[in-house]
């Protein structure tokens, strides 16, 4: 294979992975943007006589607050996630022009010591309701705790979790524990449920960017692969069979001894 076959096959199959990568995205927008919108068009209940009408197993959108029924844990959190920081990771930018160091950018480490997600009491109108699972994720959880005002490595440790009061949100089925309802969720949000599809949506609306950046760049990719390809082809000498240089021996230009 020559240099110039080879840097053809190099570049579309570049284009074609940045295409692939941008159509995965654009689909996975589409499937979560499908699924918000069929969540946000069901009712939020309110009240725990809503979610008493509900049947087991049945799926409910849930807002209330975080209950004083709870007991308080570390800091008084009632649920929470515990990290300590580790240092910093930075990274060095190519330099540019005009510049002779490169710009450098440093984000904190955190490692996630302890996590405490108790079935929650949420308080809604006319009484309260206990979630029935313990391994639910927090989402945008709205109240933090840090022990050392500064960032000191392998000391300084960080609460990010809910307390008593937090309005929340939360998506889950019911589940009967006798003749009480009781709820099993995969998250708890910190806020109400129009922030919570508006995040939702806005996530969507970065994979449907991305993809469409990536696909685009997948697109010009190729074509200026086939482009390529046929100028190529274009600037090759065509061969005449029968010309000098086509294959087979050339005819003897000399006489025939009689």
């Amino acid at each position: 294979m020559t240099g110039k076959k080879l840097a053809l096959l190099i570049l579309g199959s570049i284009g074609g992975l940045l295409l692939l990568v941008g159509l995965v995205l654009l689909l996975l927008g589409r499937s979560q943007a499908q699924e918000t919108e069929q969540l946000a068009a069901g009712p939020v209940l309110h009240t725990l006589t809503q979610l008493s009408q509900t049947p087991p197993g049945g799926a409910v959108m849930l807002q209330g607050q975080i209950a004083e029924r709870n007991s308080l844990l570390d800091q008084d959190f009632v649920a929470y996630v515990r990290q300590q920081y580790q240092g910093e990771r930075c990274v060095t930018a190519t330099p540019t022009q005009g510049s002779v160091t490169g710009r450098t950018t440093c984000e904190p480490i955190w490692t996630e010591e302890k996590r405490e997600t108790p079935r929650l009491w949420l308080e809604l109108s006319e009484g309260r309701v206990q979630l029935a699972n313990t391994d639910y994720r927090l989402q945008n959880p709205p109240a933090t705790w840090q022990s050392t005002t500064g960032l000191i490595k392998d000391q300084t440790v960080r609460y990010e979790g809910f307390k008593i009061g937090a309005l929340v949100f939360t998506h889950g089925t019911v589940v009967m524990e006798g003749d009480t309802p009781t709820l099993r969720v995969e998250f708890i949000y910190g806020g109400d449920s129009q922030t919570y599809f508006d995040e939702q949506r806005s996530g969507t609306g970065v994979l449907f960017l991305l993809g469409s950046i990536f696909a685009i760049v997948g697109i010009l990719v190729l074509v200026a692969m086939g482009i390529v390809a046929w100028v190529g082809r274009k600037k090759e000498p065509d061969v005449v069979p029968g010309a000098p240089g086509f294959g087979g021996s050339q005819p003897d230009q000399g006489g025939h001894d009689n």
